[in-house]
């Protein structure tokens, strides 16, 4: 099984994710822990769409093995995926939506109808500074 997000990374991008109405997102790296973010190019406030240069970029930096995940916010919003994002999760790489109160990971799979469902996985509620182990995540645009 893999290792849980820890709580001091899963604090960090809630603070990202309260920067604006805009939901954020990026890519999530392991050993060591790391978050990149890549701009949202999605033309509304409701969705997002991660900017292909940045992440043709990024999946490079897959083949070392250390991409775990994608992650997104939902200022103000759920912490449920939407249609939107399990139909365009990707396959292979953990996936977590970020809100005020919590940071879940979902997992996905396809049903013998040919429809996505979601799986929840983990959830780190929203725990205030200071508390919960201390980690370097390396946070920044990676680019």
């Amino acid at each position: 099984m893999s290792s849980p997000l820890p709580q001091d990374l899963a604090r960090f991008l809630q603070h990202l994710s309260r920067q604006g109405s805009r939901e954020i997102c990026g890519f999530i790296f392991g050993d060591p822990w790391e978050i990149v973010d890549i701009d949202n190019v999605a033309p509304g406030d409701g969705d997002f769409e991660m900017h292909h240069g940045q992440t043709q970029e990024q999946y490079m930096r897959w083949d070392a093995g250390r991409m775990v995940g994608v992650y997104h916010s939902h200022p103000g919003g759920t912490n449920f995926p939407s249609d939107n994002d399990i139909r365009h999760a990707p396959w292979g790489l953990r996936y977590w939506v970020v809100t005020d109160t919590a940071v879940t990971e979902w997992t996905f799979d396809d049903k013998p109808t040919g429809k996505r469902s979601a799986h929840l996985v983990d959830a780190v509620p929203h725990v205030p500074a200071g508390q919960g182990q201390a980690v370097d995540c390396g946070a920044g645009t990676g680019r």
